[in-house]
This record gives C-alpha cells, sequence and structure tokens, in this order.
C-alpha cells in the first residue's frame, strides 16, 4: 500500500509517536511511505530524512495530529487520540468525514467508537517502544544535593490535564517535612515561567525542578527510585510507561490510556473520581484543546498520598537489584512485549487491511 503520513516527527508527544510509527511502517517493507513534516523539513542528519523525498501514487493519507481541521480527501484519516470523556464537537465532525481513525489506547479507541457513526471504521494503534530504548540496567545520573535521599520523578509540562498542583500539595503534606525524601519535577512549559508557577504553589523545599538537557531519559529515570502522575486522563503517558521498563515503581490514576499496561500486579494505581467537567482555569494551565465543560476523572488525594507512603515504605534503602526482583518490577518489565516493533506492526496490518478493503 502507499501510504502518505503527516506529523510533526518532533519532541512533542504526537511527534515521538508520529515519529515511531513511521519507523514500523518503512521497516516491515510492507509499504510505500511518504512522511509529510507539517513544520520545518526534516534534516539531513535525521534517519527519516529521505523519506519525506519518496514519490508515492494515489497514496492512502494519514493525519497523525488532533483533529481540529476536515480531511482532505476521501481517501484520508486521521492517527489521533484523545484524553476527555467527549472530544470536542469540531473533532468529531471532522473525524466523521474522515476514512478510517487508527486511535491510541483502548480507551481512545473506544471513545471514538462511541462519537462516530460507523464504529467499525476506528482501529487501536499503540505507542511503539523499541526493545533497548528502556532498560533498568544502565548509566544513570549523579543528582545534586540528592545522594541517599528516596526520590519520586514526575514527567511532564505545566497544563491543566497534567495536574502538577495535585502532585505538589500531596507530596508536601506527606513527604514535607522529610528530609530523606524528595520529588523531581521534570517539566516545561516554557521554561522561564517554571520558577514563579512552583512557587505559587508553595512546594516544600524537598521538591525540585530538573531543568537540566539530557539526551537520554533513561538515565535519569534509573537515577530516581519511583515514578508517580496525577494526571486527569492520558490516551498513553509514554514517560509512565519508560519508567516502568526502567524498573521504578510505578504510581498512576487508575484511570484512562495507562489502563493498556497498567494494573493491581504491576503498578499502584490511583483511585479516581466519576467523571466531572474540567472547569475553566484563568490562568496558563488551561488548554483550548480541553474546553471547560470536557469531563476528566480527579484522582483522589488521600490514594495519592496513600500509594506514595506505600511505595516509599516498600521500597526504601532497598538495593537496585532488590528492586529488580520485586514481583510487581518484574510484570512491570514484560509490558515491554506490548510496544515491541513486532506487537505494533500486527496492529498496523489489521487496520491497513480494513483500509485497503473499505477505503
Amino acid at each position: 500500500m502507499n501510504i502518505e503520513w503527516r506529523g510533526t516527527f518532533d519532541i512533542s508527544g504526537y511527534g515521538i509517536w508520529s515519529r515511531k510509527l513511521a519507523q514500523v511502517l518503512i521497516e516491515s517493507g510492507k509499504h510505500e511511505v511518504r512522511l509529510v513534516p507539517v513544520r520545518n523539513r526534516l534534516e539531513p542528519k535525521d534517519e527519516l530524512y529521505y523519506f519525506q523525498d519518496t514519490k508515492v501514487r494515489d497514496p492512502i493519507r494519514v493525519e497523525n495530529l488532533i483533529p481540529t481541521f476536515p480531511p482532505s480527501d476521501k481517501r484520508t484519516g486521521f492517527c489521533t487520540c484523545t484524553e476527555i470523556r467527549i472530544p470536542p464537537r469540531r473533532h468529531i465532525e471532522n473525524l466523521e468525514k474522515a476514512a478510517f481513525v487508527l486511535a491510541l489506547s483502548n480507551y481512545s479507541t473506544n471513545i471514538y467508537k462511541s462519537v462516530v457513526s460507523d464504529p467499525d471504521k476506528v482501529h487501536k494503534v499503540s505507542f511503539p517502544m523499541f526493545r533497548g530504548e528502556f532498560y533498568p540496567v544502565g548509566d544513570s545520573l549523579e543528582l545534586e544535593g540528592l545522594k541517599d535521599k528516596f526520590v519520586f520523578l514526575t514527567v511532564g509540562r505545566i497544563d491543566v490535564r497534567k495536574n502538577l498542583e495535585t502532585l505538589i500539595k500531596c507530596f508536601t503534606e506527606e513527604f514535607g517535612n522529610n528530609p530523606n525524601v524528595a520529588l523531581i519535577l521534570k517539566i516545561y512549559s516554557p521554561d522561564y515561567c517554571i520558577p514563579l508557577w512552583l512557587n505559587d504553589l508553595k512546594p516544600s523545599k524537598n521538591i525540585y525542578w530538573f531543568d537540566q538537557k539530557i539526551p537520554d531519559m533513561s538515565y535519569l529515570y534509573r537515577s530516581c527510585n519511583a515514578y508517580i502522575t496525577t494526571d486527569l486522563g492520558e490516551a498513553w503517558s509514554g514517560p509512565t510507561q519508560e519508567a516502568m521498563l526502567c524498573g521504578l515503581p510505578t504510581i498512576a490514576p487508575r484511570h484512562s490510556g495507562h489502563l493498556d499496561y497498567m494494573n493491581d500486579d504491576n503498578s499502584w494505581l490511583i483511585d479516581v473520581s466519576d467523571w466531572k467537567p474540567i472547569g475553566f482555569r484563568e490562568n496558563n494551565l488551561y488548554s483550548r484543546l480541553l474546553p471547560p465543560e470536557g469531563e476528566v476523572k480527579y484522582p483522589d488525594e488521600n490514594s495519592v498520598k496513600t500509594n506514595m507512603r506505600k511505595v516509599f515504605e516498600e521500597f526504601k534503602g532497598k538495593s537496585r537489584g532488590e528492586v529488580l526482583r520485586y514481583s510487581k518490577i518484574i510484570k512491570a518489565l514484560e509490558t515491554q512485549s506490548l510496544v515491541d516493533a513486532g506487537a505494533i506492526q500486527k496492529e498496523l496490518d489489521l487496520a491497513f487491511e480494513w483500509i485497503e478493503n473499505n477505503v
């Protein structure tokens, strides 16, 4: 099949997803693939550089982007995701016009199937994580001032959906007076506003913003003792699974795309509320992609603190080897099989078989 794949191919969540899916398609050898970067052309040093100039005739077009615009023709579909209960009306209208929808996670897939008139055109395509990219044994970083402390980590950006305020509040209440525990925030959005934003939240002194740029995030994961996210919903949450694959005890809400790879046997899950509106936000946490009437599930603050305490008490003082022999961590490492190139290729094969027969 001839495929024209349009995406950002940058370091955003969508960009990494589009880049890795393109790699899986190209390496399968089953398709002629042309890549169309929506912003700047790929640089010559980029391993995907030459595929932006590939010539393909009469292609199936895939928009690996948020569906804020209608498809260009009858052979165009979206590869996309959602985090809220019902996507914005404009998104639904554009998905309705699309020839097909490739959706990230069972969570997004089920939502899209529920809002389009032809649910058969919606197909799940997971987030690839190639074997060896994130691994529990390897180099780590020297975290200045944090030696011998138990370190929680979160990765993300200042965004209403990431719900960092709840994490900071719960950590401060549970561990704010404990000099032996720390929380690292690897956040951005943009860098210059973070110190003021953090100061307004009045965090405890053992919460640190990690602003260092590093080429390999696995070094940072392996430098910490546990990972936590208190988001309001994720289509997948790449950093959360990356942390699991690096052997960190991982805490996340019992909701949304996490549940494709997280369960009570391999992680620590936070209780959540029923659906609630996001509400209007006056500050820079508000996002136009998350309308105030959009519904999400809020993590229970007592459950956040309880799970942080459980992980701390279970793993404090344990060596890296002891952690990796823990039953939940062993099962977490097994989630690699869900996102190997071969597993993603099978999902793409099923989707493109349907597309070939129906578009």
